[in-house]
């Protein structure tokens, strides 16, 4: 397992995905897996840095695990931002893609495109910390 705490801004994004990206290839995971969970892990990570602690500044604690018997990649987030159920967006965002592309606003989609990535995400709000894990078979 590999730990690594950063504060929650959008400047330490590079730092993450560099070292997901490592941490992925010294698993052996393949190209387009590892992709993909680089692109969930950034969405996550942006929503966190933009939204979770409002003006103040707080950390964000991302934990990457593999689980190889099952060939199972698992990141956790933990943030003590505000509290924040992906799946309360889910709705909103399936049902903005059955509109016309003109009529959508800009963004709003990165939610959905977690959850359709990952193979499993759990949410949970414990003790002041939210706690989001991706799970995903390589």
């Amino acid at each position: 397992m590999m730990t690594l705490t950063v504060k929650a801004h959008i400047s330490n994004l590079s730092m993450v995905q560099d070292a997901l990206g490592e941490w992925l290839d010294s698993i052996g995971c393949p190209m387009k897996t590892s992709l993909q969970l680089q692109m969930a892990v950034e969405e996550l990570f942006v929503n966190v840095a933009s939204y979770a602690y409002g003006e103040e500044e707080g950390d964000l604690t991302l934990s990457y695990e593999y689980e190889e018997e099952l060939s199972l990649v698992r990141i956790t987030f933990r943030d003590q931002g505000m509290p924040f159920n992906p799946a309360e967006c889910l709705e909103q965002e399936e049902e903005s893609t059955r509109l016309h592309v003109e009529d959508r606003g800009v963004g709003g989609l990165g939610i959905l495109m977690v959850y359709k990535t990952a193979d499993q995400v759990h949410y949970s709000y414990r003790d002041g910390w939210n706690i989001l894990i991706l799970e995903k078979k390589l």
